[in-house]
Parts: structure tokens; sequence; C-alpha cells
């Protein structure tokens, strides 16, 4: 995910500011407490939405939670700060990856280093899972979103869209080779990415919602040299 090369610097800036707002001298930090951190810390998605649930330290000194969203050119921005033990956003793309960072803070203005949680935009899409080596045509299957009457799937590969189909159901096996878009398309080597839209309309006014996911197979050349002669690799 890229949002993690980015994280430790943005929370060692982050932590700076919040400390003291200028230089802390090695000493003053060897000797500074340590601020107990939130326990059983865990973020759960649904379609649209996602929750992060934790346990506060059970100590005086505790003042508050603050979350932090990490974006992907590491910036920081507050999703949440408060005396709870959970806390749920809604409206989210679930095609997009979301790193949060929770922080305890004491009555002193002092922080823990944090705990980091993570939703990845192929959690409700199953298989096959992300970076996989197919060595045939796979199966696709993902998680059924309430309320949908199908769904739409996308595949690209190196920009270009190859497929696009509307199963009713939240699997679709797909073939070596079709033909989309008046052309001969095939499963080349190198990776495949592949999206799902649920539909909550028809076929003639489908109503798409956000995308349940994003994920990519790798599909090896041995493979793929066959695929374009066969179903079977």
């Amino acid at each position: 995910m890229r949002r993690r090369r980015f994280l430790l610097v943005a929370v060692a800036a982050l932590s700076g500011a919040l400390l003291v707002g200028a230089a802390i001298s090695s000493r003053a930090m060897a000797t500074a407490p340590v601020v107990p951190e939130a326990s059983d810390v865990q973020l759960h998605g649904s379609y649209g939405s996602m929750t992060v649930s934790w346990r506060p330290p059970a100590t005086a000194s505790f003042d508050h939670v603050t979350i932090w969203e990490v974006i992907d050119d590491g910036t920081p921005f507050v999703v949440y700060r408060g005396t709870g033990t959970s806390a749920t956003f809604t409206g989210i793309d679930n095609s997009k990856d979301y790193l949060l960072h929770v922080v305890v803070f004491t009555k002193d203005g002092l922080l823990s280093a944090g705990t980091n949680v993570e939703l990845s935009p192929d959690t409700f899409l199953f298989a096959p899972e992300d970076g996989l080596l197919v060595p045939a045509p796979p199966r696709l299957t993902w998680a059924a979103v309430p309320g949908a009457r199908f769904y739409n799937v996308q595949l690209y590969q190196n920009g270009e869209k190859l497929f696009s189909s509307w199963p009713r159901v939240r699997h679709l096996q797909l073939r070596g080779a079709w033909r989309f878009g008046g052309h001969r398309r095939a499963l080349h080597p190198g990776r495949i990415h592949w999206y799902v839209w649920p539909a909550f309309g028809t076929r003639a006014d489908p109503q798409y919602g956000k995308p349940l996911g994003a994920s990519a197979f790798i599909v090896p050349g041995s493979a793929c040299k066959a695929s374009l002669q066969s179903e079977t690799c």
C-alpha cells in the first residue's frame, strides 16, 4: 500500500509539532514518560463505511484519543477527537486505501506513539487475492452489497480497459480470450486490475454506487501464451 511508506515521516513531523513545537533534546526524550497505547484497536469495514474501535488505557492521566487519517502524500489530518471507544466514518470509497493512526493523549499534553490500522481496497474482493499469480483464467468473487440488483465488473491493464460485464451474482468466471470494444482481447502477461461496482437500478437505469473495491492479479507469461489460444492455461 502506498500510504505505508509515508507514515513514519508524517507521524514524526506530527509528533514533534504536538509535543513541543520545537526541537527536543535527546536527554529529555530519553527521560519522558511512556504514554500507554489504546488496546484492542480494530478497523472493520462495510460497503461505504468503516468503524474503528479501541479500549482507552486504564490510567488516571488519560485525557482523550485522537485519530488521524494519513493520505497518499503523507499528510495527516484529524478525523476524530474524543473520549469514546469507537468512531464510524461514512461515505468512504472502498476502492481506496484508508490508513488511520490512533493516538492516546494525557492530561499533561503528552501523547503515545500511536497504533496503525488499515482498510485495504481489496477487502471485499475475495478472489483471487491481490497480487496472486494465476495459472489459468480466474474466477472473480466479491462480497454481496445489500440492495444491489447486479454488478459491473471491469478489467484494466496498463491503463487500458479490457473488459466489462454485468453479472447478477457475486462471482464471474473469466475466459482466456474474448471480444470487447470491437477488438479481440486476452489475458496478456502482467498485472490485471479489476474493479466492481454495485448497481441498484435496472439495466436501462443502473444507478451505480461507489466502487465496492479494487484488486489485481498477475498472469505469468507461460500461462498467458496458452490463454491466447484457449480458455485453459
